[in-house]
């Protein structure tokens, strides 16, 4: 096994205030930190995940389908409804991929706050400060492992934070800015 030499001072992981959108909420993303090298691999991955030639195949696929005049209307509205479900499921398991790739490089949430609606309807307020810290509580997570995969999917799948929170990863993971690149366009 290779022995592996780190700078003292640097961490392997920066934290990033992920800021809601439209609201006052924010959380803070402790996000895996590369090195120049490592870098690339991660880079080949995003690329991966964010390939979008399948989709783009199907979709010009769907046009020739309704342009084709050879084809009867039975046949272009069952070709239609075969070619909408491929792009659904190509797109579905696309937007697993980069929902995958945000997650693994997210190694914890500081500061989420949340509301908890018990079986009677009554709401409680509840603060995480630190997922690797979290305690378990039965109906919704067993560690903190776990605490961190629901608290992952609530994030992305918010409208508030999603943009915010895959803005961070990718600006942190390839240390750069993105709103410094659309400025440039």
């Amino acid at each position: 096994m290779a022995v592996k030499l780190y700078i003292k001072t640097s961490k392997p992981f920066t934290e990033k205030l992920v800021q809601a959108t439209g609201v006052k909420d924010n959380i803070t993303l402790g996000i895996k930190a590369y090195n120049n090298t490592e870098v690339e691999q991660v880079r080949k991955e995003f690329q991966t995940a964010i390939d979008t030639t399948k989709i783009a195949r199907l979709i010009k696929e769907l046009d020739l389908v309704k342009a084709d005049s050879e084809l009867s209307y039975d046949q272009i509205d069952r070709k239609i409804a075969e070619l909408e479900v491929l792009i659904d499921e190509a797109n579905a398991t696309q937007m697993d991929i980069l929902q995958g790739f945000y997650k693994s490089h997210i190694l914890y949430i500081k500061n989420a706050s949340l509301s908890i609606e018990d079986t009677e309807g009554k709401v409680t307020d509840l603060l995480i400060p630190d997922t690797r810290d979290a305690k378990p509580i039965e109906s919704l997570w067993k560690d903190v492992d776990s605490c961190l995969v629901v608290l992952l999917d609530m994030y992305l799948d918010s409208p508030f934070f999603r943009d915010s929170l895959t803005q961070a990863v990718t600006e942190s993971v390839f240390n750069i800015s993105l709103k410094d690149s659309e400025r440039k366009n």
